[in-house]
């Protein structure tokens, strides 16, 4: 998805959606990356992979993603 922002009379400018993957399969995440990455749409940015929930919630103190793509079963332990 990719969001218009304009203000009156000034253009829109287009920004795209950030993700973060959270996903403790390392090729796995890299080949969603890239899928996501080589998209037609193009309005999917990935700012971060995770391989573990501590990484994860790291990653979410620094950054604030339009979306969360996590595996609820990362390691430390599984499971919301």
């Amino acid at each position: 998805m990719v969001t218009k922002q304009g203000n009156g009379g000034t253009p829109p400018t287009y920004s795209k959606t950030k993700l973060v993957i959270a996903e403790d399969e390392a090729l796995l995440a890299e080949a969603l990356s890239d899928l996501l990455h080589t998209a037609p749409s193009g309005g999917i940015e990935v700012v971060q992979i995770c391989l573990d929930r501590s990484q994860l919630f790291g990653t979410m103190g620094r950054t604030t993603p339009d979306v969360l793509l996590w595996d609820v079963g990362c390691p430390p332990t599984a499971g919301i």
